[in-house]
């Protein structure tokens, strides 16, 4: 497909700018032009936003959706946690097709890059990379128990008080050797894993629930990102972080799901529920599901729709019944949409239409 028109209402650039009555063209899988003005032969019509981001889950506990309230460490601390007891007699065909629908549901609802923290070491990161086979979805697949470059994009580590420390900081200094990110879990049950967390300047944490201020501040200072899985956290009854604190300082700060087994993998759900317990401003909340989290995965430099960068586009329905009426695209993307009001996704010159 040589070119491609997309109008309707675009959020565009970094500071998702609302252009109504526009379109952009995309040619070879690159936008290459964004305009104004009604009545141009358009493919597609709708809210055209940059491609979501689900920057932490876990989806090789697809296939067992929705467990007892337990306690997080009995849901799913290594080795013995409900999670590693059922991974442990999981079948690899079992494994992949689980993988494999939650890969296709964070297609449907809009997400074009995810990030996961791959439990079973090579045999799991080499399941995983069997269950993205032939879909049209970025990942990073963060491995643990070894460093196995050849299926992993990166290591994902439980947390620093789940691992001899001297083990954890060969294996980010081998990250490092290797060019692969290196992240880390920290305050997510309490505060007493954070310094430890913070001392292997990972390039990016997950959860900090339990931050103080001082944690915050060293983040800031470190020039460390957060992704944070406030579903999660609400679920596991661990708390919700402070959140508007870490902003105030200026920590670069995506959003992910974390565990299937507990949530499904839809950042359309996570950013209504940030957006209404935390009250932000919902350019803030779609900012941290799209830009923010492809900085933080793959793209240190990205800047959402704009001319000259490949082609990461989500468009959500303007006339679905649930979208009908709105007056602010961005306050009702984030508090309203739901997968059923996708439209169409496109990535780089690969349309999909729902």
């Amino acid at each position: 497909m040589s070119e491609v028109i997309l109008a309707g209402t675009i959020i565009y650039g970094e500071d998702l700018e609302v252009l109504t009555d526009s379109y952009l063209v995309v040619e070879k899988g690159i936008i290459k032009e964004v305009g104004s003005g009604s009545g141009v032969d358009a493919v597609i019509d709708g809210i055209i936003i940059p491609g979501l981001v689900n920057a932490h889950t876990h989806i090789g506990d697809s296939f067992f959706k929705d467990p007892p309230h337990l306690p997080l460490d009995e849901l799913v601390k290594p080795p013995h946690g409900l999670k590693h007891r059922l991974l442990a007699d999981i079948d690899r065909e079992t494994l992949i097709d689980s993988m494999r629908v939650s890969i296709m549901q964070m297609i449907r609802s809009g997400i074009s890059l995810f990030a996961d923290f791959r439990e079973g070491g090579s045999f799991g990161a080499e399941a995983l990379r069997a269950a993205l086979s032939g879909m049209n979805i970025e990942s990073l697949i963060f491995g643990r128990e070894e460093v196995a470059p050849d299926v992993m994009d990166g290591i994902g580590v439980s947390g620093a008080g789940d691992s001899d420390p001297e083990e954890l900081l060969k294996m980010r200094e081998r990250a490092r050797e290797l060019g692969m990110p290196f992240a880390i879990h920290a305050g997510e049950i309490d505060g007493s894993d954070i310094d430890d967390a913070l001392d292997l300047h990972p390039d990016h944490v997950v959860h900090m629930v339990h931050a103080d201020t001082r944690h915050i501040r060293r983040m800031a200072d470190l020039d460390i990102p957060l992704v944070i899985c406030i579903r999660s956290n609400l679920l596991t009854g661990v708390g919700i972080p402070p959140l508007l604190s870490m902003l105030d300082t200026g920590i670069l700060t995506g959003i992910g799901t974390d565990n299937v087994m507990l949530n499904s993998p839809d950042i359309l759900t996570e950013m209504e529920f940030l957006s209404k317990v935390y009250r932000l401003d919902d350019r803030d909340v779609l900012r941290m599901a799209t830009i923010n989290g492809r900085k933080i995965l793959a793209d240190p430099g990205y800047c959402g729709i704009m001319e000259g960068r490949d082609a990461d586009i989500t468009v959500i329905s303007r006339k679905s019944l649930n979208m009908q009426g709105f007056k602010d695209p961005v306050r009702s993307v984030v508090r309203r949409a739901t997968a059923s009001d996708i439209i169409a996704c496109m990535r780089k010159d690969r349309v999909e239409v729902f």
